[in-house]
């Protein structure tokens, strides 16, 4: 899945989708939110001019659609029976609608959304229960009543967009519950124990990972090092969740190997040249090794580890670490990269599975 700006050429797919959203809402006790051909080709040619609609794409097809909108929406500017919880900036989400193909849509819309810093507002009709419940699953709080320019009334939702695992911990905190965490395990009869340290880009999954190896002694395996080469980068895979990690050859190079309590060594994926170095490195010979990276809590990956964390990072903050490190490379992060983490995380709950959260 990748969420991208949409163009003017997915428009009949859009419409599409659209009128699928529109059964489905009258099938659901919401027959008059958006009446019959709403949005309409004009509008939606309108704002993706604008630059303000995006679709989430999957099998080289939209499979949902929203709009986001940084700024003021003038139908919010007065508010009744409550009130907006501050006047700060925000962005406002407007027409989201699945084409009823992929599950988790909505959150993996949200999530987005969420990613790009911004607090979220979005409103929606009394009758369209569905999206009220997902409004309020994905963090979103009822505040009161907008009137619409047309002058129906619709219920008005505010998200804060907090730091997502509350106050992050240091790298020496979160480096000690880990090792808490580990040292309750049973050792495996062979091998040494794994523990995957998955999260968020610019989370501090590095870092952590050099306090476990300087501090604890713990083995390391970077996951950056089995990113996929360009040939192996087939759209089918690019549109799986996790898919861009070649977590083939991690299993067949470190993860096996490892279980059986075996040497050996791997080779590391060059991001320079997007491809594998010359040579090979040693497999760790330490009775604890951490997988620290993206992914590293794939489903395909998961047995493999005794122990699993996961490191988060509000998104204000992400962008800034990522713009301090490679400015040139934010705006592909925002687009393409943190997107398919979030459709990772939302697909698989991978925060919500993990045992130990930092």
């Amino acid at each position: 899945m990748n969420i991208r700006p949409a163009q003017q050429g997915d428009l009949p797919a859009l419409l599409e989708i659209f009128a699928h959203a529109r059964a489905f809402m009258a099938q659901t006790g919401n027959p008059t939110q958006w009446p019959a051909t709403y949005p309409g080709a004009e509008l939606m040619q309108q704002q993706i001019a604008r630059g303000v609609c995006y679709v989430l794409e999957g099998n080289a097809r939209p499979e949902a659609t929203f709009c986001y909108i940084p700024g003021p929406e003038p139908t919010y500017a007065e508010i009744y029976d409550g009130g907006w919880p501050d006047d700060a900036p925000y962005a406002t989400i407007h027409r989201m609608a699945s084409a009823g193909r992929v599950h988790g849509a909505a959150a993996i819309c949200f999530a987005w959304c969420a990613a790009r810093g911004l607090p979220l507002r979005a409103d929606t009709h009394a009758d369209n229960k569905v999206m009220q419940h997902l409004l309020e699953k994905n963090g979103f709080v009822r505040c009161g009543n907008i009137t619409l320019a047309d002058g129906t009334s619709r219920i008005a939702y505010h998200c804060t967009v907090p730091p997502r695992g509350g106050k992050q911990q240091t790298a020496a905190q979160a480096a000690a519950a880990l090792a808490q965490a580990a040292k309750a395990l049973p050792k495996p009869a062979d091998g040494p124990l794994l523990v995957a340290l998955d999260g968020r880009c610019a989370a501090g999954k590095t870092t952590i990972a050099a306090q476990m190896a300087r501090q604890y002694g713990w083995g390391v395996v970077h996951l950056d090092d089995f990113f996929l080469q360009p040939i192996q980068r087939t759209p089918q895979r690019m549109a799986e969740p996790g898919g861009n990690l070649d977590r083939e050859r991690l299993i067949a190079e470190v993860l096996e190997p490892l279980r059986a309590g075996q040497q050996g060594s791997y080779r590391l994926f060059d991001c320079r040249t997007m491809a594998l170095a010359p040579g090979t490195v040693p497999l760790p010979q330490t009775p604890i090794i951490l997988l620290e990276g993206s992914y590293s809590c794939h489903p395909d990956l998961w047995n493999y580890c005794a122990l699993h964390a996961f490191v988060d990072v509000e998104p204000a903050e992400q962008l800034r670490r990522l713009a301090a490190r490679a400015p040139e490379k934010l705006e592909d992060f925002k687009t393409r990269w943190i997107p398919k983490e979030e459709t990772y995380f939302a697909h698989f709950q991978i925060p919500e599975r993990c045992e130990v959260k930092v």
